[in-house]
């Protein structure tokens, strides 16, 4: 499992290899200043992408566009 932080432009933030949830989630942080992904993932590289393609799909679905 990993947790993939992006800042509100998309770059990523912080990526922790280190969690222990059991199931992927996405959500934002307070103020909504960086939004949050936990994936699994065979490596930083794919968590990343993954996290990226769930990430424009949450903010696709909060903005009503799909």
């Amino acid at each position: 499992m990993y947790l993939v932080e992006f800042e509100k432009t998309g770059q990523v933030h912080h990526i922790n290899p280190n969690r222990d949830p059991t199931e992927e989630r996405i959500y934002s942080t307070w103020s909504e200043r960086y939004i949050n992904v936990e994936v699994w993932a065979k490596d930083e590289e794919s968590a990343i992408k993954i996290a990226a393609e769930k990430r424009a799909k949450y903010l696709a679905e909060k903005e009503g566009i799909s």
